[in-house]
């Protein structure tokens, strides 16, 4: 299965709906195509790195 990349801005928009608390981490799950482990990834990401954390490593 090929690896979807998500740009910094749709990763932000996961965690805000993440985060908002009015959707589970199933439901964003199945809607994005997104690992569960992943947003949780991003999430500590984001927490201890902030915003520049999410940019996608150049190849």
């Amino acid at each position: 299965m090929a690896r979807i990349k998500y740009s910094k801005a749709e990763k932000l928009a996961i965690l805000h709906l993440y985060k908002d608390g009015h959707h589970s981490i199933a439901d964003i799950s199945a809607k994005f195509s997104v690992d569960p482990r992943t947003i949780r990834e991003w999430k500590r990401k984001y927490e201890v790195n902030g915003e520049d954390s999410l940019e996608e490593a150049a190849s």
